[in-house]
């Protein structure tokens, strides 16, 4: 298949190369060190977390556009080394991989718009919700497959993408609400009522199923949105993810948010690593209190969490909400620590570099949807202003570095200014 890579940082880059290895035609779009390291190294370097390194035979470009002239000869995946590529302005894909920051979403789709009348299927591997409601209204939910994926993945220099543990894990669903039932009949034909998600055939997610090159004409000639999550899906599959399918997108969406919540914003306000914030009383104290908002929001939306990754979050979540947060704050502790490995994350990588936040698609998203269902969600709101706030320098980080006190003390104004009562103590 012809894969595009829309926003090749770690994650784009780190499946993308995969994809390569595994014989798909790749062209990813990303910044001008990364195609330049790319072109001069011959390929994109992959460093497992072993210490192995391999090249993946990719091709990088600067733009959407330029990615739409890129047209690869006859016989691309007969040749070993490097693709040889040409230009045509009709250049297709037969899927492409958004994987740009969520403040980035509306740039791509007036991009995308610009390069192509006919775009491909998109599946968005995007980290917070609200991607996937912005595609469709863009593109049609028809052609949009949500996905998340598990694996802590950075980039210690230009070209190069380092995965950080050896476990490679997905789920991908549907976003057009018309095609579920439909899925969960395509998927298997005895699932029994709402069970969230479906995972595929053993022969589907293993790693080691040999691709199928007759899936290339079925999606061209348009194929339906069940079709579209199970090629989605086989996609991360032959990038070595373990991949499982879910019927409900808002599902596999909040929870992947509710996995990306611990030790995040907090680690950018107070600089501190995930061991520490988890260590400290009163800020693990907060992230706990900030996972009880955000179960009571998706309850408030009629949204269950779903066990994703192998994280039990759709047990845990009915118990969450009512035990008391120095318990739950044990519990989060280990989520933090198997979830990121020994990255720190990424809202203190961005806060650091000087770049953009994503808050507002994660905290800043509960404490949005919470305002219009009237659930409280002060914890949440005060991570989210306060980063924003140090990101665009209206606060001085070192007025907060080291500094969980703080932060309870801006909770605690939220709750007087809001009128509401603190959580269980």
């Amino acid at each position: 298949m012809r894969v595009l890579i829309i926003g090749a940082g770690a994650v784009g880059s780190f499946i993308g190369g995969r994809l390569a290895l595994a014989g798909h035609e790749v062209v990813l779009v990303g910044r001008p060190a990364l195609v330049e390291a790319v072109r001069a190294a011959g390929g994109l370097t992959l460093i497992e977390p072993d210490g192995r390194r391999q090249t993946a035979p990719v091709h990088a470009v600067e733009s959407i556009a330029a990615a739409f002239t890129v047209e690869s000869k006859p016989g691309f995946l007969e040749k070993p080394g490097l693709p040889s590529f040409s230009l045509s302005p009709t250049a297709t894909f037969d899927f492409a991989l958004i994987t740009v920051k969520a403040y980035d979403t509306a740039t791509v789709i007036a991009e995308l718009s610009a390069a192509t009348t006919t775009p491909p299927p998109l599946l968005t591997l995007q980290n917070g919700v609200g991607n996937e409601e912005a595609l469709a209204e863009a593109f049609g939910s028809h052609r949009i497959v949500a996905g998340a994926i598990d694996t802590p993945i950075s980039v210690p220099a230009a070209g190069q993408v380092q995965a950080h543990r050896p476990r490679f894990r997905a789920g991908v669903a549907p976003v057009d609400p018309g095609r579920r039932s439909l899925l969960r009949a395509e998927t298997s034909p005895d699932v029994p009522p709402d069970p969230g998600r479906r995972s595929l055939l053993r022969a589907e997610t293993s790693p080691d199923a040999p691709p199928d090159p007759g899936r290339r004409s079925l999606l061209r000639a348009g194929a339906s949105p069940g079709v579209l999550v199970v090629e989605a899906a086989t996609l991360l599959r032959d990038a070595g993810f373990r991949t499982e399918i879910f019927t409900d997108h808002r599902r596999l969406k909040w929870t992947k948010l509710l996995l990306n919540l611990p030790a995040n914003a907090q680690c950018a306000i107070l600089d501190w690593t995930p061991a520490q914030v988890m260590a400290d009383p009163v800020a693990a104290r907060l992230e706990a209190l900030a996972w009880q908002e955000a179960l009571a929001v998706m309850a408030a939306m009629g949204i269950r969490p779903v066990t994703l990754a192998g994280y039990p979050v759709g047990l845990l979540a009915p118990v969450a909400r009512r035990v008391w947060p120095w318990l739950l704050a044990a519990v989060l502790r280990r989520l933090a620590a198997g979830g990121r490995g020994s990255k720190m994350p990424s809202l203190h990588m961005a806060l650091a570099a000087g770049k953009r936040s994503e808050v507002n698609w994660l905290n800043g998203a509960v404490a949005r949807y919470g305002a219009q269902l009237g659930v409280a969600t002060p914890v949440n709101r005060v991570l989210a202003e306060t980063l924003t706030a140090l990101t665009e320098k209206r606060e001085e980080w070192d007025a907060w570095r080291g500094q969980p006190a703080r932060l309870a003390a801006a909770v605690r104004a939220q709750r007087k200014t809001t009128g509401t009562m603190p959580t269980l103590t």
